[in-house]
């Protein structure tokens, strides 16, 4: 984690499709990775190396109806 990335999610919502998204703004150089977990101690990796500057959003392709809970990270390095 890097203090000095001023990282800021604008927006988590379910797109048409039941995905879960993650909007937030990146920083110039900083790269960012998307995670999910069910448990908050093991971390899957969703999309990794995410550059650039401006607002993204990112989604999880993975439909999971069936799942209880699910938890999202975003990471900067």
């Amino acid at each position: 984690t890097d203090a000095d990335s001023n990282l800021r999610i604008t927006s988590f919502a379910k797109d048409e499709y039941g995905r879960h998204t993650v909007s937030f703004v990146r920083t110039a150089d900083r790269v960012y990775c998307f995670e999910s977990s069910a448990d908050l101690a093991t971390w899957e990796i969703i999309e990794d190396g995410i550059g650039g500057i401006g607002p993204i959003t990112v989604v999880d392709p993975r439909f999971m109806p069936n799942t209880p809970q699910l938890f999202y990270r975003v990471t900067v390095y």
